[in-house]
């Protein structure tokens, strides 16, 4: 009997562990997976579809290429199957992960990726346009490919939205904002892609081109990280009807007399009154904006450094970005240590070097340094910042911006002015007429008054333009108060 009751019981015992075993997840088996594509190797530039197979069904699946498939960064989640765009020539590896409660499994495919037969490059009539306006485009094309086809908007990489055309074709553009136009040459399987960003402004109502903010290692305390500060220009834009996020960013400031720019060397030349910094500042700021369209104008303080040389730096060292819309010169410290308020920021012996600095850039300057800044790309553009028109041309040139940086005002209605006040706005818009101008706004200096505004960069904003409804305007909030509490709603 005892020997019964025994039997049974381990009886039950096996059958509620054979039971456990089938319900509990560490009874499960460890996941494998295979990757397959339908070849090996793929011209630069183009797309293979590949295909993870696990052995089970698991629970995510990630995909990353390079790297080591080890490495627990790089990873993005993912379907079984996933295209991979390949734009350097050489070998690549494609990595996939497969992951099932705590268990992975991973598996790669190399990929030999090979010089591209096709060639193509693509140029406009313009970067900008107004609503329900068109630019002409023309595709240059090498290799003899098949067709070519266009689109605009959406991403590359997408399938649709694609038209077939020549190598000229006329693009309307209805949408406010920016928008990249793509062409794809097509030989076969094979796929060579490019694009431009375009400008789309809208037809009727405000006249202000661009919103955001200027911005110097020396006025943001702590300085925003890229993607806060892209998402605050947009959010600034946003609050201005068919403006475009902007910034007036400083990569180089002045260092006694020379240029500190705020990337490292590049090789092993020396130049004088310029300095480099260790590490690049700016490239993942950058980023971010290329990402919302922005449009940034990158400025020096240049000391005694030579401009075109720093033009030549900057924009050699920032060209890859789509969001560059030029280079700004700040006249104040335009040679210095010597400003042109007539403050000397050096030392005596500096003193003697600037004794011979002279009183304002002049209108063969500027045309002289706007020529060589459309070398780089004929799109870009100058500013030249000042609060004197007089130290900027005292008349507008070709497309170059004039910003201005005037403060200490009494009320908004001071600020305006008249234009027989060369220190107000309205006596800067005056003289650059019919050209574009820009707003510095936000001082500390002027928080007297707007604080006591409801919205400061809209109330700011709309007085400017309908004080100068004939022209162009950009407005900078001044980093020095962009934390201040009457901006918080930008932050969030």
């Amino acid at each position: 009997m005892k020997s019964s009751v025994i039997a049974t019981c381990s009886l039950l015992f096996l059958l509620l562990i054979s039971s456990c075993e089938k319900d509990s997840p560490a009874a499960v088996s460890n996941p494998t997976v295979a990757i397959s594509a339908a070849k090996d190797s793929v011209p630069a530039g183009n797309t293979l579809l590949f295909t993870a197979v696990p052995s089970v069904k698991v629970d995510s699946i990630f995909w990353k290429l390079d790297g080591i498939a080890t490495e627990e960064t790089g990873w993005v989640a993912g379907d079984s199957d996933t295209a991979i765009v390949f734009s350097t020539i050489g070998t690549a590896t494609v990595h996939v992960k497969v992951v099932l409660n705590s268990k992975t499994a991973t598996a790669s495919f190399p990929v030999r990726v090979l010089a591209n037969p096709l060639s193509l490059s693509l140029t406009g009539t313009g970067k900008a346009v107004v609503q329900n306006g068109t630019l002409n485009f023309t595709a240059t094309a090498g290799g003899f490919p098949d067709s070519l086809l266009w689109k605009i908007g959406g991403t590359a990489t997408d399938l649709t939205g694609w038209v077939r055309g020549d190598s000229d074709t006329t693009l309307a553009f209805s949408s406010v904002g920016v928008s990249p136009v793509f062409v794809k040459a097509v030989k076969g399987e094979v796929v060579k892609t490019t694009f431009l960003n375009v400008t789309c402004y809208p037809k009727a109502g405000t006249k202000v081109r661009y919103v955001g903010s200027r911005s110097s290692y020396y006025g943001f305390d702590p300085f925003p990280k890229p993607e806060a500060i892209a998402s605050v220009y947009q959010k600034m834009a946003a609050k201005i009807p068919g403006s475009i996020p902007s910034a007036v960013w400083i990569v180089g400031g002045i260092k006694g007399s020379a240029c500190d720019l705020e990337f490292p060397r590049p090789g092993t030349t020396t130049y004088p009154n310029i300095t480099f910094q260790n590490q690049d500042k700016h490239e993942a700021y950058l980023d971010e904006f290329d990402k919302i369209g922005a449009k940034v104008f990158l400025q020096v303080e240049a000391g005694m450094a030579d401009m075109k040389t720093l033009m030549k730096l900057v924009i050699g060292q920032y060209r890859h970005h789509q969001c560059i819309a030029g280079f700004g010169i700040d006249v104040e410290w335009y040679p210095s240590p010597l400003d042109k308020n007539g403050d000397s920021v050096g030392t005596m012996d500096e003193w003697k070097v600037v004794s011979n600095v002279k009183a304002a850039i002049t209108q063969a300057e500027i045309a002289e340094l706007d020529a060589y800044v459309k070398t780089f790309d004929p799109f870009y553009r100058i500013f030249l910042k000042h609060w004197e028109p007089n130290m900027c041309g005292s008349k507008s040139y070709g497309d170059a911006v004039y910003l201005n940086s005037s403060q200490r005002f009494k009320s908004i209605d001071q600020m305006i002015g008249s234009p027989s006040q060369s220190w107000t706005t309205a006596g800067w818009a005056n003289a650059f007429k019919p050209g574009e101008c820009g707003y510095q706004i936000g001082y500390e200096d002027d928080a007297v008054w707007w604080k006591l505004l409801k919205d400061p960069l809209v109330d700011i904003t709309k007085k400017l333009d309908t004080s100068f409804p004939n022209q162009i305007n950009h407005i900078y909030w001044v980093d020095f108060t962009m934390y201040d509490p009457m901006l918080t709603e930008y932050w969030k």
